[in-house]
């Protein structure tokens, strides 16, 4: 189980006496832009309502005027002429400005519409809104978390959630919607909207997107250097394509923008295993539960023995085990390291990953419970003798601090001495705003990076 992250300002340390919100730092006239698929305009996280300047304490006080500096450049809502439902919002003192731009995805300029272009590569594959209105809830979501109201009550199919806030709830949110259904985000429009952000007079801005490439040369990574020159603070997510090293993109790849890797949290748990002897090794490791046909939940803790088998991977015939089999993963199926570890008298299996974390394991046709471990930990207990072990269908071990197995690593494969990501953040289940004033529990480094954004609005201010 995995409770819903909605503790993000607690978590990280902003909301306790001393902390940054009850000294004032919540945001105040910092503005955060966020390059993503546009905003809901009336979600209450970005409604202009008093909220506490302190954050979560205090009496609320209704947001002043657009902070000096910035200057509004649109609001591009209401083109009615692309869909009818998309209503028209004028931005306010908490949205001060929206906007949308589609001409990498366009086959001509189009006057009448307000991202500039036909949006030709957008039609018939499902985008909805013609402008800055979200389509699918990712960029309400990076908004949110990054910036959206204090103590925004939360609901998902009519369950109350919790209250929601943005890391820097009293920071003003300015929208540039690049990214359209069907269609990805195209870098020159991507360049597009940093530069008009930057242009705007945007203090930090939060790019939840990225690909592949390991070129630095891409127009929207040549934009942030420009709007690092600028002093822009930029927060990217570093890519979910983790966990092998060398999987990090660009534009987080780099160097003159901050990265943000993906970290689970308290509220995330693996199950556990206990080793109980020998005393060298003791002590409690992490597994993930493969999928079989018999659970530790069906048989009830097992407590023996742990034997590494011969041939390490068990893909053929192992001798006689009694116990549980320790086992490499690699060479076959699952199913086929279950049923030779059963055929030789294993009452359970462990089998350790060859190179990462533990990942959940599939062994349909199988008839004992199994855990996977990680790398290190497998070779721990191959290494050791006189192995004993519990596998507890009940026994759990926070994940907090944990990178997340989705997690792009480093290094740069377009520069091996540039280290990435830069820092890490919550993105695990992170709840906050989407579409139609509603709520999503998701992950993804997309996730992190606004907590990033959002602090370094408090920074900021």
């Amino acid at each position: 189980r995995q409770l819903h992250t909605d503790n993000s300002p607690t978590y990280i340390g902003l909301t306790e006496g001393g902390d940054a919100w009850s000294k004032g730092w919540v945001g105040e006239d910092v503005v955060i832009g966020v390059i993503d698929t546009g905003v809901w305009p009336e979600h209450p996280s970005f409604a202009d309502v008093p909220t506490p300047k302190k954050g979560n304490k205090g009496p609320n006080v209704a947001y002043g005027d657009i902070p000096t500096g910035f200057t509004p450049s649109g609001c591009d809502f209401g083109n009615i002429a692309a869909n009818p439902a998309d209503a028209s919002f004028s931005c306010n003192k908490k949205l001060v400005t929206a906007r949308c731009f589609n001409l990498g995805q366009s086959s001509a300029f189009d006057p009448s519409n307000p991202c500039g272009g036909d949006g030709i590569a957008q039609s018939g594959d499902g985008v909805t809104y013609q402008s800055a209105r979200d389509d699918n809830g990712h960029g309400s979501h990076t908004a949110s978390t990054a910036g959206g109201n204090n103590g925004v009550p939360a609901f998902i199919g009519g369950e109350f959630k919790g209250n929601v806030s943005g890391i820097a709830p009293r920071a003003r949110i300015a929208a540039y919607k690049v990214c359209w259904n069907g269609g990805g985000c195209a870098s020159s429009d991507s360049a597009a909207a940093i530069d008009q952000a930057v242009a705007d007079g945007v203090d930090a801005i939060n790019f939840s997107i990225g690909g592949s490439s390991n070129s630095f040369a891409g127009a929207d990574d040549i934009a942030f250097l420009f709007a690092a020159d600028a002093g822009v603070f930029v927060a990217t997510s570093n890519g979910n394509s983790g966990p092998d090293a060398g999987t990090v993109g660009t534009p987080s790849g780099v160097p003159w923008i901050t990265a943000v890797g993906a970290t689970q949290d308290n509220g995330v748990f693996y199950n556990a295993m206990n080793v109980n002897s020998p005393g060298s090794i003791a002590g409690i490791y992490t597994t993930v539960e493969g999928s079989s046909n018999v659970s530790l939940a069906d048989t009830g803790a097992i407590t023996a023995d742990v034997t590494l088998v011969s041939p390490l991977t068990a893909c053929v015939p192992i001798a006689s085990v009694t116990g549980i089999a320790l086992v490499s993963r690699g060479g076959c199926s699952f199913s086929t390291k279950y049923n030779n570890a059963e055929a030789a008298g294993a009452s359970a299996i462990i089998v350790f990953n060859t190179a990462t974390d533990p990942i959940v394991m599939s062994a349909p046709g199988t008839n004992i419970p199994g855990v996977m471990i990680g790398n290190a930990d497998g070779l721990l207990l191959a290494g050791a003798v006189g192995v004993n072990a519990t596998l507890d269908p009940d026994a759990a071990i926070s994940a907090v601090n944990r990178i997340a197995g989705f997690s792009s690593r480093g290094p740069s494969n377009g520069a091996l001495d540039i280290i990435k990501p830069d820092v890490s953040a919550p993105g695990v289940a992170i709840l906050a705003a989407t579409v139609d004033s509603g709520f999503m529990s998701i992950n993804g480094t997309s996730m992190a990076s606004p907590h990033v954004a959002g602090a370094f609005a408090l920074l900021k201010q």
